[in-house]
């Protein structure tokens, strides 16, 4: 999924709960609202606000390729190996590649499993 359709994805995420947690907060299901109308209306939408923020915190994280180069920078290498006895598995990722690579192995014995991509990778 690209980077502005995940953008989308958290905006439209945190228009919803804005709007059920405002309505929900107008129903005033404990009675904790103030009595003037004013009141109630700028304690709901603070309360909305709040459950929004929190939506576009945890959105923003998930949105922006956090930590791991999840798009096409080429910054991304992920690795999930097991090897036992003489068994060697290598995974490399020469500079500029772009995009991810991904390699789940398991070796045993002598076997050799390698996996190269890019400009500077040993192949």
């Amino acid at each position: 999924m690209g980077r502005f359709v995940k953008w989308g994805v958290v905006v439209l995420a945190a228009a919803v709960v804005f709007t059920v947690a405002y309505g929900t907060a107008r129903l005033d299901p404990l009675g904790w609202l103030p009595q003037k109308d004013s009141d109630a209306v700028a304690v709901s939408a603070a309360f909305a606000g709040a459950m929004a923020a929190a939506v576009v915190a945890a959105g923003a994280w998930w949105a922006s390729d956090a930590g791991a180069g999840r798009g096409t920078d080429g910054g991304s290498v992920r690795q999930q190996a097991r090897a036992s006895d003489r068994a060697r598995i290598v995974q490399e990722h020469g500079q500029g590649a772009p995009g991810e690579v991904r390699q789940r192995a398991e070796g045993s014995g002598d076997s050799e499993i390698r996996q190269s991509r890019g400009p500077g990778a040993a192949e």
